[in-house]
């Protein structure tokens, strides 16, 4: 009877994670629109750091209602952003003598052998610094119009955590280099999958903006609406099938 027991705990475990592909529902609030407020900090489930190279405060990244991804389908007649939110990454916060950098992030219990893939959305404006492999600036002493590699990087990652929160491995997924996003201000969709390794307790899904500076015009990224699902590796499926088969065979010799 235990080895029956170890059995459907097996099964159950198996299909809690199957089960999320079809639901998307390892992430609270993916879309970013609980409480839904306009420049607040603050979106339930999430967790939203900003710094800068130099102390002080750092006004890097905010929700806004025009940096929303999915119109509100409730509201006929009205402004399609006034409900609904996404995250605002102010890359004209930093400068090359203080970068800016901002992660958006939430954790979920994460499975090791697992697969999990991250979705979202992102949009660059004209002259947003992590579009460009080298960024237009004015030299301060010649007045001379220049241009100097980008340090910007916009990324979508999934990090996975163990005990206390320590970091096992990160797989991130840069938008401009690895996704084609460019500064059109046009909204473009990303994914970036890992298999959780030994010893994940947590799943962090995160989308980064990282060593921003201010460049001319439109100089903003956003991010919204994304989902977190997990599937079984073929490899941990294969284990699973022999241990099935090791748990039947010793059931029946019982």
């Amino acid at each position: 009877m235990k080895k029956l027991h170890l059995l459907s705990a097996f099964v159950g475990a198996f299909a809690l994670c199957a089960g999320g592909l079809s639901q998307a529902a390892l992430l609270v609030n993916g879309n970013l629109d609980d409480p839904g407020d306009h420049e607040v900090d603050f979106a339930v489930g999430w967790t939203l750091e900003e710094s800068r190279q130099t102390p002080g405060p750092a006004d890097t990244a905010t929700f806004a209602s025009f940096a929303n991804h999915t119109p509100n389908p409730n509201a006929p007649g009205a402004d399609p952003d006034t409900t609904r939110v996404g995250v605002w990454y102010k890359n004209f916060s930093g400068s090359a003598s203080n970068l800016a950098t901002a992660h958006l992030y939430q954790d979920v219990a994460g499975t090791p052998g697992m697969k999990y893939i991250l979705t979202g959305w992102s949009r660059f404006e004209m002259f947003y610094a992590g579009g460009f492999n080298q960024v237009p600036s004015i030299d301060p002493i010649t007045g001379e119009f220049v241009l100097s590699p980008s340090p910007t990087k916009s990324v979508f990652a999934l990090d996975f955590l163990g005990p206390g929160d320590a970091l096992i491995s990160s797989t991130e997924f840069d938008l401009h280099d690895d996704g084609g996003q460019i500064n059109n201000n046009q909204w473009r969709q990303h994914m970036v999958m890992a298999v959780a390794p030994d010893g994940t307790v947590e799943v962090r899904a995160r989308s980064s903006a990282i060593n921003m500076v201010g460049t001319f015009g439109g100089q903003s990224a956003f991010a919204d609406d994304f989902t977190l699902v997990c599937i079984p590796e073929p490899s941990t499926v294969a284990l699973g099938l022999l241990g099935l088969v090791g748990l039947f065979a010793m059931a029946r010799r019982k």
